[in-house]
């Protein structure tokens, strides 16, 4: 009874903390500090779907630590000090909470007052030693943290009501990480690299090397890694993207304030002909006032007097008559961001070896399908290479109008294709490149092609080996008369090449069924290999312990939780994490923390069809190719992170090729830079920011 009697006291409580059970009577102590109570109240207070489905089940141990670790943020928050000297640990546990919301970790949040935190912190702590940094913004796990949060909580109330010298103090202190390539990484391993990790790139391959700089090393090389207790493990977290974040916040703001429609334009496009005027007509300019690159996070909180989910979507616009032809949110919200989750967890070092079968994906098929909105900016070529050659901050800070920043709208739609396996994908420049001296488009003694090297895989053609502006996309007839079968398109890496190589691939359609089979799969081979060999240890083990004299063999962690919570003699939880003693080569003692596995032995996701290569093909839209250019892209995702290069066409540029790359962020941002596709990779370059979002499928 004594459980029953402990839950009656805390359980009505919305925002209940582990310090309050002190303050309890003595006698309740034990009864309190249960490990099964305490799991009751996290899944009361916390939300607990995305650890289950993403890493294993929580047990009542693992759940009641959390439930410490959180409510300590939750405290540090409340006290609103970002000096605090938890602050740093309570941004980065408050970030992890968004990455897993399904509700109850937001309002958790929002109680606590954590945006007042994260504007707090940005304002009074982001240049923080920027004096011994040459007057910049350091990229801190505090400052990345920080401001990630500050996205994650932007609403369209929020940015309508922001004051605009809030705005703007906002934007000139977050405008370091948007225009600075050279200084900050802007992904998780530069874009030079295709084929990664580093360590399984072929020998032929030169080993990467970073040039000195005013700013730094460039390319970057991001190894910053974070190891938090989570759920009674620690796995390892790659800080996220600074750069990222301010990005989208940056373009949030911006986007405020609508583009200025001239009174000269045309009405609309009929009237464009009439006159014989080309470009853009007031209608163009209403449609790109009317959508928003930098489309916010739905706000999904829980409705405690109710008990139930609230989702408050996301608009595609600050309008409030604009319309969406987007899918609703999943039910499980936190979906969105498992492939967010699995980039920070495999994606910490360009140089450690990956498991061969890995426990989740950090890019979803499909994602990229449909049509895309946005804006890139322009900062002066001439302004650019000043900055590049300059270590310090200019004097008053760095500001759009010092370097003569443009912004330009950019439309996108786009197709994706997928290889049904590994072998059948696209190799990379560096795949086929055997020697280094033989020239490219001929055969070394082997016979195999060898292709054009340039320091960088391929990146500047999006990596696809061959010539820039060579890939090819060509339509398939059906292979049967099935209508619900996907389209199949033959991919060249030379079009005016008929003789060279080509890979056929799917064309990714959510309504049509894909030509991926499990019995001819290797990669389900393989996952169906490693789900046996798991239930044959354990069915080993379990008879091992049968032998040992336990009867029926002992229970398991998740059977201890399942039974009876009402047991009379109940053991007090040591809220500590026990440690066992090892030793340092030196004798020195070396403490380990005695944590479960990352994630379940048998955490196996199902095979995804595409995650063995994954291309895309795109147009302008005629009538957005008759307001602001015609367009053709092409491109790649990097398997080991999810980054996307996609490279851009244009018929009459001023520069023909540009190589636009970043994250699918929330699974409808897409967020990066753009930079000259023919500039060396190895070298910083006129390079900026963008961002897009998804408006329709």
């Amino acid at each position: 009874m004594k459980l029953h009697s402990a839950s009656s006291v805390l359980l009505p409580t919305v925002h209940p903390t582990p310090s309050a059970l002190h303050q309890v009577n003595r006698a309740f102590h034990a009864a309190l500090t249960h490990p099964h109570l305490l799991a009751r109240i996290f899944r009361l207070k916390f939300d607990s779907g995305a650890i289950a489905r993403r890493a294993y089940t929580p047990h009542a141990p693992d759940l009641a630590a959390q439930l410490v670790s959180w409510c300590h943020a939750l405290r540090v928050i409340r006290t609103g000090d970002v000096f605090h000297e938890d602050a740093e640990d309570a941004l980065l546990r408050a970030w992890m909470m968004m990455l897993e919301n399904d509700g109850k970790n937001r309002s958790q949040l929002e109680w606590a007052g954590v945006e007042a935190f994260v504007e707090a912190w940005v304002v009074g702590r982001l240049y923080e030693d920027a004096g011994l940094n040459a007057g910049w913004p350091r990229d801190s796990p505090g400052n990345a943290c920080a401001v990630w949060l500050v996205w994650l909580f932007t609403t369209r109330e929020k940015l309508v009501a922001e004051p605009p010298a809030k705005r703007e103090l906002i934007v000139s202190l977050l405008l370091p990480f948007v225009l600075v390539p050279y200084r900050y990484a802007s992904s998780h391993a530069p874009p030079a690299h295709y084929t990664l990790p580093i360590s399984s790139q072929p020998d032929t391959v030169s080993l990467p090397g970073s040039m000195p700089t005013h700013h730094g090393p460039y390319p970057i090389y991001p190894n910053a890694v974070v190891l938090p207790h989570h759920f009674g493990s620690v796995p390892d977290i790659s800080l996220p993207l600074i750069t990222t974040a301010a990005k989208l916040v940056y373009f949030s703001r911006r986007e405020v304030v609508p583009f200025g429609i001239p009174p000269h334009l045309p009405e609309n496009r009929e009237e464009a002909l009439q006159r014989g005027v080309e470009g853009p007509t007031k209608e163009d300019m209403r449609e790109v006032n009317g959508y928003m690159g930098a489309r916010m996070g739905d706000r999904v909180v829980w409705n405690w007097d109710l008990g139930n989910r609230e989702v408050h979507e996301a608009p595609l616009s600050l309008i409030p008559s604009s319309t969406s032809r987007l899918p609703p949110p999943p039910e499980d919200y936190s979906t969105l961001f498992d492939a967010d989750w699995w980039r920070h967890r495999l994606c910490g070092d360009a140089y450690l070896p990956r498991p061969k079968i890995l426990p989740g994906y950090t890019y979803t098929p499909g994602s990229l399908s449909g049509q895309w909105q946005g804006r890139l900016l322009i900062p002066s070529e001439m302004a650019s290479r000043n900055l590049l050659l300059n270590a310090h901050n200019p004097q008053g800070g760095l500001s759009e109008m010092g370097m003569e920043v443009t912004t330009q709208p950019v439309f996108m739609r786009l197709f994706e294709h997928f290889a049904l396996g590994e072998e059948d994908a696209v190799p990379s420049s560096s795949s086929g490149t055997r020697s280094m001296h033989v020239p490219s488009g001929h055969e070394d003694q082997e016979g195999k092609l060898v292709t054009e090297h340039d320091g960088g895989e391929g990146m500047r053609n999006a990596w696809f080996p061959g010539r820039i502006g060579g890939v090819s996309f060509s339509p398939l007839p059906p292979t049967s008369y099935d209508a619900h079968d996907r389209d199949r398109v033959r991919i060249r890496t030379d079009y005016q090449t008929r003789s060279g190589p080509e890979w056929v691939y799917e064309t990714f359609d959510n309504e049509k069924k894909s030509a991926h089979r499990e019995e001819t799969c290797e990669r389900c081979r393989k996952r169906l290999d490693v789900l046996e060999k798991v239930r044959r240890e354990e069915r080993e083990e379990e008879e091992r312990s049968v032998g040992l004299g336990s009867g029926s063999g002992s229970s398991s962690p998740r059977e201890e939780d399942e039974e009876d919570e009402d047991e009379e003699e109940v053991r007090p939880l040591n809220l500590q994490f026990e440690m066992e003693g090892d030793q340092n080569p030196d004798g020195s003692l070396l403490f380990v923390d005695r944590t479960r596995r990352t994630h379940g032995r048998a955490w196996v996701p199902e095979c995804v069809p595409g995650v063995g290569g994954v291309c895309v093909s795109g147009r302008t839209d005629r009538r957005h190719a008759l307001a602001w250019n015609a367009y053709t892209f092409y491109g790649r995702v990097r398997p080991w992170d999810g980054l996307v290069g996609i490279l851009r066409m244009a018929r009459y540029p001023a520069v023909n090729h540009v190589l636009f790359y970043g994250y699918i962020v929330n699974g409808r941002n897409f967020v990066g830079n753009w930079r000259v596709a023919s500039a060396d990779p190895m070298q910083p370059c006129w390079e900026s920011a963008f961002v897009m979002s998804k408006r329709e499928v």
